[in-house]
């Protein structure tokens, strides 16, 4: 059974968490990068093996690509939902920050999830812009109001609040 490590170094502070469970990992990591502002370094490792979190994110989006071209060869259907590259195409956005507020607002609108994880939203975000979302956006996005915090016993979650809907209306709606 592999054991998987994470890594994450501030300054002269370290935190490690090892688990048998990747999924584990992927809440811890949620969790501790609300500790941790200016990260130097975020890896995941296996028994003798480092892996970047940019590469894991790679991997899933050419794993989600694979996937979506042999389901759209097995059975084409659209439903009429735009892909969030279209929905930040169609949109105002004029730089990363603008393009996370919108990726929220189509997570929260369009796909109807009134909550997201950082995870959840890199996975949309990643494929339509080629850039991941860190902590530094949210930090601002909370210090401007546009969205909340939520704890629990499932992680960290956020949600674009009535703010954040209000600035992607009327600034970054195209």
């Amino acid at each position: 059974m592999s054991v998987y490590r994470l890594r994450v170094k501030c300054n002269n502070a370290q935190v490690e968490v090892i688990a048998k469970d990747g999924t584990v990992i992927a809440k811890e990591l949620d969790k501790y990068l609300a500790n941790f502002m200016g990260i130097n370094t975020v890896t995941v490792e296996e028994p003798k093996e480092e892996i970047s979190l940019r590469a894991l994110a790679e991997s899933s989006v050419q794993q989600q690509q694979k996937e979506e071209h042999f389901s759209s060869q097995v059975a084409p259907v659209n439903n009429g939902t735009p892909s969030l590259s279209e929905f930040i195409d169609s949109s105002n956005g004029y730089d990363d920050f603008s393009e996370f507020i919108i990726g929220a607002y189509y997570i929260k609108k369009v796909l109807g999830h009134e909550f997201f994880t950082l995870k959840t939203l890199n996975s949309k975000f990643y494929p339509a812009t080629g850039n991941l979302v860190d902590f530094s956006m949210i930090e601002e996005a909370r210090n401007r109001g546009f969205i909340d915090t939520i704890e629990d016993e499932n992680g960290v979650r956020y949600c674009l609040n009535e703010q954040g809907e209000a600035f992607f209306v009327d600034q970054l709606r195209g």
